[in-house]
């Protein structure tokens, strides 16, 4: 009877030796999996629509996509759309002062491109535009002073290619023209020149 005891206490303390060694495993494999998450995130988000709407009332969109992957990588396959066509387009040229894509060809040994950013009041009705009147003069439309107030342009992104010399605009006719963007992107921001936001997409894999 003895005996019988001490060989289930010795088999007792193998089982319960077993058990510990088998949750400390799992502990270990648990542990190690959730570095494996903090170390090596998910798959970056990707945007591959295929125009990305700076001069147009729902830029905002991209601005999202920034501000949620802010500090994380993302992909991107598509082209930022600069056009010049709609009178919505002319007028976020206007307030930003964006670079035509020759002037921008025209800086050698630029290494980055900065594309502003506009913000829409929420208010802005883009048929107040229909009172825009086309100057001679300017050779541009020119917007009342209450349609310039709809729309701000304080914050900017500023693009960094592995290649700056990949920079390739491309031109449709009659206004259109888009900068095409592809690859692995860091994106990052931090605040620039009082409240503004600059956003940076710098890219790591072509």
């Amino acid at each position: 009877m003895v005996r019988i005891s001490a060989l289930w206490k010795k088999r007792a303390k193998k089982t319960s030796k077993a058990l510990l060694g088998t949750g400390a495993l799992a502990v270990a494999i648990l542990a190690i999996i959730g570095l494996g998450k903090f170390l090596f995130p998910g798959d970056p988000e990707e945007y591959d629509l295929n125009w990305i709407p700076l001069v147009y009332s729902d830029a905002g969109d991209f601005r999202s996509f920034l501000d949620r992957n802010d500090g994380k990588m993302v992909k991107i396959k598509s082209a930022f759309a600069l056009h010049m066509v709609l009178p919505v387009n002319h007028l976020v040229h206007q307030v930003c002062e964006m670079e035509l894509p020759d002037q921008a060809d025209k800086d050698e040994g630029k290494s980055f491109y900065s594309i502003g950013l506009p913000t829409f009041a929420e208010n802005f009705d883009e048929t107040e535009l229909d009172s825009a009147i086309y100057s001679e003069m300017s050779g541009d439309l020119e917007f009342p002073a209450h349609v310039l107030d709809k729309i701000k342009c304080m914050d900017t992104l500023r693009i960094e290619l592995i290649d700056p010399k990949s920079f390739r605009w491309s031109y449709g006719g009659t206004g259109t023209q888009s900068l095409p963007i592809g690859g692995t992107f860091k994106v990052t921001s931090r605040a620039f020149s009082g409240p503004s936001i600059e956003y940076t997409l710098r890219q790591v894999a072509e």
